[in-house]
């Protein structure tokens, strides 16, 4: 009975190695996903997952700009007050705050020393402290595990909103 089952587990796993993938997408082990494919209720329920997890990638959507940053967090004292969007900013929201990216700007923010990583939304102005380019949210912040230090250098990839009609987006990275 106990090899039956074994062979039956076995079994299984090479099937669902072997499956082909109909979702049009690449699975690569590489951290990052499309955000046009993630809602802000999936951004806000997102699970951490390990820095080795195989994650899709959509075909089409490139970054709009990359580098690397010093980046901060910020929450208690603003949990509440409107950011520079109008929106009541949320420590417990997947958002962030950047000098000159349009808001709604997605950025993928990766933190090489554990791997860890996360997706923001750009929804206020700042920070005004240093040579920092992303200020984020409490809940991001303890995504990519850098609540106690305060502060971490981040890679990052900026994707811009979807263009207007008629109207141009800037490709700003600062």
């Amino acid at each position: 009975m106990k090899h039956t089952v074994l062979v039956c587990l076995v079994f299984i796993a090479l099937i669902l190695k072997f499956a082909p993938d109909n979702s049009g997408a690449s699975v690569v082990k590489n951290k990052q996903i499309s955000p046009s494919a993630l809602t802000e209720t999936a951004m806000a329920d997102e699970k951490p997952t390990p820095a080795d997890t195989s994650v899709l990638i959509a075909k089409e959507k490139k970054p709009d700009a990359a580098g690397t940053a010093k980046v901060s967090y910020y929450a208690d004292k603003f949990h509440g007050r409107k950011t520079a969007n109008g929106e009541r900013f949320n420590m417990n929201a997947l958002t962030a705050a950047n000098k000159k990216l349009p808001f709604n700007t997605r950025v993928y923010v990766y933190n090489p020393i554990n791997g860890k990583s996360v997706w923001v939304r750009i929804n206020d102005r700042g920070p005004y402290v240093g040579d920092r380019k992303f200020d984020l949210s409490l809940e991001a912040a303890k995504r990519l595990g850098i609540v106690k230090a305060g502060t971490a250098n981040v890679r990052y990839q900026v994707f811009l909103p979807e263009k207007k009609k008629g109207r141009k987006n800037p490709v700003i990275a600062g």
